[in-house]
C-alpha cells in the first residue's frame, strides 16, 4: 500500500510539489489514532491486523483520490465514479493480499473493505452533488457523512445476503441478523466517513488540493483559501 501511495505522489507531474506533502498529515493522523485505540483495546493479534490493514487502505484509498483528483475532474461524473472506484478497490486488493493472502478470510474480508472503497467514493458525490446548488463546508461535510453512513448501512445488510445467496447458508433468525447488521453498517459508515474527515479538512485549506475538489465534484467556484491563483491541474 506504501508503494500505491508513493506512486500515486510522485509519477503525476501535477503532484510533483512541495504543497503535495501535506497528504501525508492524515495518512500519519489516521495510523498514529488506530495504534492507540489499538493499544488501548488489545484486540487479538489477528484482529488487529485485519483491522490495521483495513484503516491503511482506506486512508491510502483516501489519499490516492485526493492524489488523484486532477485527473479524476477531467472525465464525466459517471466516468470518474468508475475510475475512482477502480483505484480504491486497487487499494483493497493490495492491502488484502498483502496482509492475509489467497485465503478464505481475505475473500471475506476483502469483499467488505471493497465495500467501504465504494462507500468511500459515493459519500464524495453525493456530497459534491447536494451541494452544488447551496455550498458551503460545513453542508459539504455534514452531507458527506450522512451519505457514507447511509450507504454503508444499506449495503451491509445486501453485502450479507449476496455472501449468503452464494454460499447457501442462511442465519436461523435472518431479520435479527439484518437489524444487527444494519447497526453494524451505520457505525462502519462512520468508521469510514472518520477516516476521510482529515482529509476534507486538509484538502478544503490546501490550495493545491481544494480546487481539484472543486473541479471534480462540479462545485461552484470559489476563491484559493490562501488568497492566491491556483491552477486547476
Amino acid at each position: 500500500m506504501w508503494a500505491v501511495l508513493g506512486l500515486a505522489m510522485v509519477v503525476p507531474r501535477a503532484n510533483r510539489t512541495r504543497e503535495m506533502l501535506w497528504i501525508l498529515v492524515p495518512v500519519l493522523l489516521v495510523n498514529l489514532i488506530w495504534l492507540v485505540l489499538a493499544r488501548i483495546s488489545h484486540p487479538v493479534t489477528s484482529d488487529e491486523e485485519t483491522m490495521g490493514m483495513m484503516v491503511q487502505s482506506s486512508a491510502v484509498a483516501s489519499a490516492v483520490l485526493w492524489l488523484l483528483g486532477h485527473t479524476l475532474a477531467r472525465l464525466r461524473p459517471w466516468k470518474a465514479t468508475i475510475l475512482a472506484s477502480g483505484l480504491t478497490w486497487g487499494v483493497a486488493l493490495v492491502g488484502t493480499l498483502s496482509t492475509l493472502g489467497l485465503s478464505r478470510p481475505a475473500v471475506e474480508f476483502g469483499s467488505m473493505l471493497g465495500l467501504s472503497m465504494l462507500v468511500l467514493v459515493l459519500g464524495y458525490a453525493w456530497a459534491g452533488r447536494m451541494s452544488r446548488r447551496a455550498y458551503s463546508p460545513t453542508r459539504f461535510i455534514l452531507l458527506l457523512a450522512g451519505g457514507m453512513v447511509a450507504f454503508f448501512t444499506a449495503g451491509v445488510p445486501l453485502w450479507f445476503l449476496l455472501e449468503s445467496a452464494g454460499t447457501a447458508h442462511w442465519p436461523a433468525h435472518i431479520f435479527l441478523t439484518v437489524g444487527v447488521l444494519l447497526l453494524s453498517g451505520s457505525a462502519a459508515g462512520l468508521c469510514v466517513f472518520l477516516i476521510s474527515l482529515p482529509f476534507v479538512l486538509v484538502g478544503l485549506h490546501s490550495p493545491l488540493f481544494r480546487p481539484r475538489l472543486f473541479a471534480c465534484l462540479r462545485l461552484p467556484a470559489a476563491p484559493n483559501p490562501s488568497g492566491t491563483p491556483t491552477a486547476m491541474l
